[in-house]
């Protein structure tokens, strides 16, 4: 590893993606083959195996899924009390409300072309959009 691979690594973690062991499905593997970490759990006790392998996989899909965001960010994110899939939900909504902005902007402009076909200027433009506010309500 470069100087600035063990300095990013030492503040963020060990860079991903990581994967589950191949022989131990409770140990966690980095891209150098090295192990990050190890689930631990009574052996004794196959029952737990599943959970315990189960654990291994969370902690895998959560820190590949998180790529890109630094540590202080995905901290920030649960100071605020949020999870990442509220979130989400967040941006979804807005992306949704934007789309439908976008929509109603490219209908006006559409119908300024139709209904002013040689006057497609700002003020027949102006017109069509006046004409889509006044329908939304």
């Amino acid at each position: 590893m470069t100087h600035e691979e063990i300095e990013k690594d030492r503040s963020e973690g060990t860079s991903g993606p990581w994967r589950v062991g191949p022989v131990d499905d409770t140990v966690v593997i980095a891209p150098d083959g090295s192990e990050v970490a190890a689930i631990d759990g009574d052996y004794n006790e196959p029952d737990l195996w599943p959970v315990m392998e189960a654990n291994a996989r969370r902690i895998v899909a959560c820190v590949n899924a998180c790529a890109g965001f630094n540590t202080g960010q995905l901290e920030n994110v649960l100071l605020f009390g949020d999870t990442l899939k509220q979130r989400f939900m967040v941006l979804s909504n807005l992306e949704t409300e934007l789309r439908c902005q976008r929509d109603g902007l490219l209908l006006a402009l559409e119908y300024a072309i139709r209904q002013h076909q040689g006057l497609a200027t700002v003020q027949g433009i102006s017109m069509a959009i006046e004409a889509v506010k006044g329908t939304e309500t």
